[in-house]
């Protein structure tokens, strides 16, 4: 999961290096036809060499264009923002998506879910600053990237039901690849440096390797296991900032970020522990102790024949401490 991190920060950072010399077509076009050629030769290689049938192919088409759709927003982010400061704002997918889950789907948001989304949403607005105009009308870029992913994930969530992932990924890059390329010609400049050409490859290996590696993870992990190290990414996107871009966030971008972050693992660990309530199996009831047969009047009660319930532990009371 940290890898594959690493090679979306340096898809980002790369991607923000190109943009200020390359169309952003172009840069999506090469990206996704290198990242689909890889994918399915590293595919092949692993004994998939056929596609099965997909059972909603115009949902398939649907998700390959909010893909592209998510990637182009991000690229034209990445070209008026910060590097951290991008990254900390797509951060707030799952709680978007929560909210899509209210409103589309009916689903209940009790009061701390709200109270996260409304703070989540609070530390994207410090790090944009709206109000101040300090990125413009560019601020609306990273909001839509992020509404975009959302859906995205609801249609890949939709889509696992029937569908394999390897069938979902690479149907997603060829329909990516594919409309990009027609979009490409109309955007189209001359590249005469190959050093920007291997720049532009570098996005469509680092594309692959990372969606490989995190399907790779979460094969051998849960989400919830795995979701707190998703924020491990913006570590890597704070320090290639810095490197590469010799940007740092300031103060209240350092706020916005802790808050997103904070929203972001409190909304975790709330999904873990009512997850662990649900898998928790039931009591179960506890069996009735038929009392002692009764002492006659005339007979003195025995310490042998009329146990001292007191001293004596309730039945089911250890297997119950066992199971907790």
């Amino acid at each position: 999961m940290l890898l594959a991190g690493a090679c979306f920060t340096v898809l980002d950072a790369t991607a923000k290096y190109l943009v200020a010399t390359v169309p952003v077509l172009m840069v999506l076009w090469v990206r996704y036809v290198m990242q689909a050629v890889l994918s399915s030769a590293i595919m092949a290689a692993a004994g998939q060499h056929t596609i099965t049938r997909t059972r909603h192919p115009w949902l398939q088409a649907f998700r390959g264009l909010l893909l592209l759709a998510s990637s182009l927003m991000a690229v034209f982010s990445l070209k008026y923002m910060p590097l951290a400061e991008f990254t900390a704002v797509v951060m707030i997918t799952p709680v978007v998506v929560s909210l899509f889950s209210v409103f589309v789907f009916g689903e209940r948001l009790g009061p701390v879910g709200w109270g996260l989304l409304v703070a989540s949403f609070a530390g994207t607005l410090l790090i944009v600053k709206p109000v101040g105009s300090f990125y413009g009308w560019a601020a609306l870029f990273p909001f839509a990237c992020t509404v975009l992913a959302a859906t995205y994930q609801l249609v890949s969530a939709r889509l696992g039901r029937t569908d394999p992932p390897s069938t979902t990924h690479l149907l997603s890059v060829w329909i990516a690849a594919g409309v990009a390329t027609l979009g490409a010609p109309v955007a189209w400049s001359t590249v005469s440096d190959p050093v920007v050409w291997a720049w532009m490859g570098l996005m469509g290996l680092m594309g692959a390797l990372g969606h490989l590696l995190l399907a790779h993870a979460y094969r051998h992990a849960s989400a919830l296991m795995l979701a707190p190290f998703h924020y491990a990414t913006l570590i890597w996107a704070v320090l290639v900032g810095w490197l590469v871009f010799e940007h740092s966030p300031d103060p209240w971008a350092w706020a916005g970020i802790g808050l997103i972050v904070s929203c972001g693992l409190l909304k975790t660990r709330l999904q873990a522990q009512a997850l662990r309530r649900a898998m928790a199996p039931s009591a179960p009831p506890r069996p009735t102790v038929a009392p002692p047969p009764a002492v006659p009047a005339t007979q003195a009660p025995s310490p042998v024949t009329e146990p001292d319930t007191a001293s004596v532990p309730a039945v089911g009371a250890t297997a119950q401490g066992g199971r907790r």
